[in-house]
């Protein structure tokens, strides 16, 4: 799997950037308390006592979740960007509205990544 070069500070040096390869290719079951959605995961951190012996296992699968979010997020944009350059190589203005109205969703999202 490769990572957009356009990529977050935290994955520049060589051992982030592994750590990033290994989250890119895990799906969310694999992680920490997989079977919990990102709400219910950010809910039970939360909720969960600070005395609470399981503290620490919220807190790590937390810590996993974002990490594992911000590399999809990061494959997500280099997907578009991938969409945008095969719009302006492969495709003419008017050949087909549905595409058309694709295409400038997938403007819209990255032009909102740009501000």
């Amino acid at each position: 799997m490769e990572l957009p070069r356009i990529i977050p500070g935290h994955w520049d040096t060589v051992s982030g950037h592994e750590m990033a390869l290994t989250y890119a290719e895990k799906g969310r079951s694999n992680l920490a308390m997989g079977g919990l959605t990102d709400l219910g995961l950010a809910n039970a951190v939360f909720i969960v006592s600070r005395n609470d012996v399981r503290l620490i296992d919220y807190q790590t699968a937390a810590k996993e979740r974002i990490r594992w979010l911000s590399v999809q997020l990061a494959l997500a944009y280099g997907a578009l960007e991938a969409v945008g350059a095969v719009r302006s190589s492969n495709w003419n203005e008017g050949d087909d509205p549905e595409m058309q109205s694709a295409f400038e969703a997938v403007d819209a999202v990255l032009a909102g990544r740009s501000k």
